[in-house]
């Protein structure tokens, strides 16, 4: 199954899973499973495939996308939800990886299952709290898929991912009060097929560049403004580059303990640590490694706009830095 929508019936509760084992799947009116095709476009940048079907009273609409420059297949899955009681419904991708092995991210880190989980914690249907992706590899690691989400949760059983999308059930304080969701909802995934496992592809880099897109902004929007005389941008920059490909950079802000500072952090996501070269737009006159609170903890080695720290292993770094007087 590729991106194929169901629910599952169960018993509302909020923290255990009840399943009936009774599956609903999406119609196209007469068939089931089955969607129909609506429309077909491409343009300069995706060709997009929408279809459309009915599922548990409630409609959905997909839109696939292909796009010319990226390895990368899009899913846009829309739902106008009527609440139906007591339904999980999930987004199936199933992969034809032998014993595949699946690795997801946690906060900071990658867990592999199941030797990198914890023993003893409820695992139900196989559902797991994951964050901005989630990866399939083979057994030899020659090759895998990943799928980069915003969800949060996914049934992870070997080579099977199930994205939940939407889940009907009353609240633990009262059976009274429902949570039917009612309404229009939009999901989007981005499924990348690698060789090499999620590691070797630095399959987290999709996770990260689907959930946290680029933003383009145009400065000057309406006369009489204009752009300052010789202000010009040059063909690239950028105000951060990092030199070590297993490291991610997740925020930029300004220091709370000194006015002339600022803090950078980042982390290393593939658990291989090693040196990471920082490179900034303006020079620099101080760099101290520091805690969560600011506080010092050694000072790191720069000259002129780079520094230069030592990654530990998914270790989490914070950088307190200071730009030279202009």
């Amino acid at each position: 199954s590729f991106a194929e929508p169901f629910a599952l019936r169960g018993v509302a509760v909020d923290i255990e899973e009840g399943l009936t084992g009774e599956t609903l799947r999406v119609s196209d009116g007469e068939t089931e499973p089955a969607m129909t095709a609506s429309e077909v476009s491409c343009g300069p940048v995706f060709c997009e495939i929408s279809r459309e079907g009915n599922l548990a009273g409630s409609t959905v609409v997909q839109k696939i996308r292909l796009y010319g420059a990226l390895p990368l297949v899009e899913v846009v899955t829309e739902l106008d939800w009527k609440g139906e009681r007591q339904l999980q419904v999930r987004l199936a991708f199933e992969f034809d990886i032998p014993e595949g092995v699946a690795t997801y991210e946690s906060p900071f880190y990658a867990v592999t299952m199941p030797d990198g989980e914890m023993e003893g914690t409820y695992r139900g249907t196989g559902g797991r709290m994951i964050g901005k992706w989630v990866s399939i590899s083979a057994p030899d690691g020659s090759f895998g898929a990943t799928i980069a989400t915003s969800l949060g949760c996914a049934s992870i059983n070997g080579p099977k991912l199930h994205m939940l999308l939407l889940r009907t059930t009353f609240s633990c304080g009262t059976p009274f009060l429902w949570y039917e969701l009612r309404g229009r909802h939009s999901f989007r995934h981005a499924v990348l097929a690698h060789e090499g496992d999620w590691r070797r592809a630095r399959a987290f880099r999709l996770g990260w560049e689907f959930t946290t897109p680029l933003f383009v902004v145009r400065m000057a929007t309406a006369r009489p403004i204009k752009p300052w005389p010789d202000a010009h941008l040059p063909p690239e920059g950028s105000l951060l580059s990092v030199s070590a490909e297993n490291a991610v950079v997740t925020t930029i802000l300004p220091s709370a303990t000194r006015e002339e500072a600022y803090i950078v952090r980042l982390f290393d996501a593939t658990g291989e640590g090693g040196e990471a070269e920082l490179e900034f737009c303006f020079p620099l006159s101080e760099a101290v490694e520091v805690d969560l609170l600011e506080r010092p903890l050694c000072p790191l080695t720069f000259s002129g706009r780079r520094v230069r720290i030592k990654l530990r292993p998914f270790g989490i770094h914070n950088i307190l830095l200071v730009p030279a007087e202009p």
